[in-house]
């Protein structure tokens, strides 16, 4: 075969191959037409990356000139050059790569939650996604854990209110001390801002934020993230008050770890094969806004009358730890009718007041920045005023409104935080809610404290 020859032969086959190219193209503007939106302008339709399938391509004869990739085809000298192919391995690596942020995000349309793997989320996420009726199983299994814990609580706490273990401040002891408690409230504050973040989506979902979820039930996880929030709070003052009453080093690092169990619990049911086996263990969750783009509210966050409700109601409620904490304790003052008696204007007074702070202090403020104030100044309250106790100064403690003042201060922070437009800002943020948590810590531990000399908090 001469020269001639073999180039009439490659310039046939150049020219088939810039046909298929022409009916290529011809069908990548085809689907563009379509995918693309109208209004676009021209530069952003151009950029737009050009597709295809091993479909079409199959209708070009299998050519592996096509069949090389799904970027646009380029020409060199009016011949088709393969792309170069990607690594899918390594984009399926760097899609799937999780974020800083494992907490939730807002998403276009909606936000997506992500919580720790424990008993109190599969009871939230069953009601929120199920309802109560298909939810009581699971629900059964995240009152499991408060219920261990209050348990293994009370017979501490009773412990130590009749052993009454003396309080020692001697140099090396109090270091230690000092290093059992940053080291208890570096895991315990992991496990309270759980308890934050389950408080605001389950709020989100019951005040009508997200659609496609049981709105009613969910109050009912407010309170599972309230447990899974205060509960690690007293066990931490339980164990810095028989870490600073030990008789040894040996032994106030050995209270230390002892009671560091009691705030595992969740963690220790859900890791049994058989609850994984029963339950939905699924940590995540997105949810769409029930209302247009956004259900959130625009501007100052307010506190609402739902709110307000809420707070009151579970401020009383929680009054039932104090009875039997106080009856436990078996102080004189529990026993007195009087006693009670005298606290109820003072008690009543500061629910009120506190709600009317919350209501009119959002107006102008709006509701996240009034409930950090009102957080900080309560429990500075609560701290000066036993400490001042303690040290026989002066007695300004009232049982019923220093756990009134705990309880609400407690909540109205995540409620507030849930009626923001964007409530992983505060969340997420690396400073706040972390600092809160510390000073609720301390002045958990000077309840305690207080609780095991006169017998009251």
């Amino acid at each position: 075969m001469d020269a001639p020859q073999i180039q009439a032969i490659f310039s046939a086959e150049i020219a088939d191959l810039r046909v298929m190219v022409a009916s290529l193209q011809e069908r990548v503007a085809c689907i563009e037409a379509v995918n693309v939106p109208a209004n676009m302008s021209s530069s952003i339709k151009s950029s737009q990356p050009r597709l295809c399938c091993e479909e079409q391509a199959a209708t070009l004869n299998n050519s592996p000139v096509f069949l090389a990739g799904c970027n646009q085809l380029e020409t060199h000298d009016g011949v088709p050059v393969a792309p170069k192919t990607k690594d899918t391995h390594a984009d399926a690596h760097e899609e799937h790569e999780p974020s800083e942020d494992s907490k939730g995000s807002v998403e276009k349309y909606g936000d997506h939650w992500e919580f720790e793997e424990d008993t109190f989320t599969v009871g939230l996420l069953a009601l929120a996604t199920g309802g109560l009726p298909a939810a009581i199983a699971p629900l059964a299994l995240a009152l499991l854990t408060p219920l261990l814990q209050l348990s293994c609580f009370f017979a501490v706490f009773s412990y130590m209110v009749e052993d009454q273990p003396e309080v020692k401040f001697d140099g090396v002891r109090l270091l230690a001390s000092f290093a059992c408690f940053f080291l208890m409230g570096l895991q315990l504050t992991n496990e309270m801002l759980e308890g934050y973040h389950k408080i605001v989506f389950s709020w989100r979902c019951f005040s009508g934020k997200y659609s496609g979820v049981h709105q009613t039930p969910c109050i009912m996880g407010v309170m599972l993230g309230f447990f899974q929030l205060s509960i690690p709070c007293f066990i931490v003052g339980l164990s810095m008050q028989l870490v600073l009453g030990a008789e040894s080093l040996l032994d106030a690092f050995m209270n230390y770890v002892a009671l560091i169990f009691i705030t595992e619990i969740d963690n220790s049911l859900i890791a049994s094969r058989v609850v994984r086996k029963l339950f939905d263990t699924s940590s995540d969750i997105h949810v769409q806004y029930s209302v247009d783009a956004t259900a959130a509210s625009k501007g100052k966050e307010l506190w609402t009358v739902s709110m307000t409700a809420f707070a009151t109601v579970w401020a009383l409620l929680n009054q039932t730890l104090n009875v039997i904490c106080l009856m436990i304790a078996g102080g004189d003052e529990a026993k007195d009718p009087q006693w009670w008696l005298g606290q109820l204007p003072v008690f009543a007074a500061v629910l009120v007041v506190l709600n009317l702070v919350m209501r009119y202090g959002s107006l102008r403020f709006g509701a996240e920045r009034v409930a950090a104030v009102v957080f900080v100044l309560a429990f500075t309250f609560c701290i000066i005023s036993y400490t001042l106790h303690l040290l026989d100064v002066v007695n300004m403690v009232q049982s019923l409104t220093n756990m009134t003042l705990f309880t609400f201060s407690i909540l109205c922070v995540p409620l507030s935080g849930a009626a923001a437009a964007n409530p992983f800002a505060v969340l997420h943020c690396p400073y706040r809610l972390p600092s809160l948590c510390w000073l609720l810590l301390i002045g958990c531990i000077l309840w305690t404290w207080h609780f095991n000399i006169f017998k009251y908090s």
